[in-house]
């Protein structure tokens, strides 16, 4: 009597087992190509400078560029009057 309930769960169990071990199976598969990706990126040079970016932004402009962008955004400004006018 009980052998036959024992199969048919065996059974059921037998399905859900093959889905994990095409999960697992699927997700190294996936690890793997990101590792790639990272390892592809790494040797290409994409975190060389992480710093200066950010500390660009914080550092002061010296006074040619200032002195350019100020003259640069006075005479955008004059040439989008003169349109509008």
């Amino acid at each position: 009597m009980g052998g036959a309930a024992q199969q048919t769960a065996f059974e059921s169990g037998g399905a859900a087992m093959s889905a994990i071990l095409i999960l697992i199976a699927a997700s190294l598969g996936m690890a793997c190509l990101f590792l790639a990706a990272f390892i592809f990126a790494v040797r290409r040079g994409q975190f060389e400078d992480t710093s200066t970016p950010s500390l660009r932004m914080l550092a002061d402009e010296t006074e040619s560029k200032r002195n350019s962008s100020i003259s640069e955004t006075k005479s955008k400004n004059n040439e989008h009057k003169r349109r509008n006018i």
